[in-house]
């Protein structure tokens, strides 16, 4: 295997990684499993009206269609560090391959 190659890897492999990381930095983790409006993430957590009483959004009785698709269930939490680390590899992969030189 040559130099190139094995370098062309690393560097493919951490694009990949930071990729990944900065993704799930970005994508957050969830906090709770408490159920919030889509439209102004009120939480709806033991209201059993057929509507938010933040911004009135009809979110449908519970058990319903309609129910699971106007509400979100969960909050995410942003992991800046997770995302910053996946910059950081994401760029080292992107410089070295910008001076990899193919025989």
């Amino acid at each position: 295997m040559s130099l190139a190659l094995g370098l062309g890897i690393g560097a493919g492999v951490a694009l990949l990684m930071g990729g990944v990381l900065l993704a799930l930095g970005i994508r957050g983790r969830v906090a709770d499993a408490l159920v919030y409006c889509r439209r102004c993430r009120f939480c709806l957590d033991g209201i059993e009206r057929s509507e938010c009483p933040e911004c009135g959004r009809v979110v449908g009785e519970v058990g319903t269609r309609a129910r699971r698709r106007a509400v979100r269930i969960g909050r995410r939490t942003r992991r800046p560090v997770v995302a910053g680390a996946g910059v950081r590899i994401y760029s080292t992969g992107a410089v070295r391959t910008a001076f990899i030189e193919l025989p």
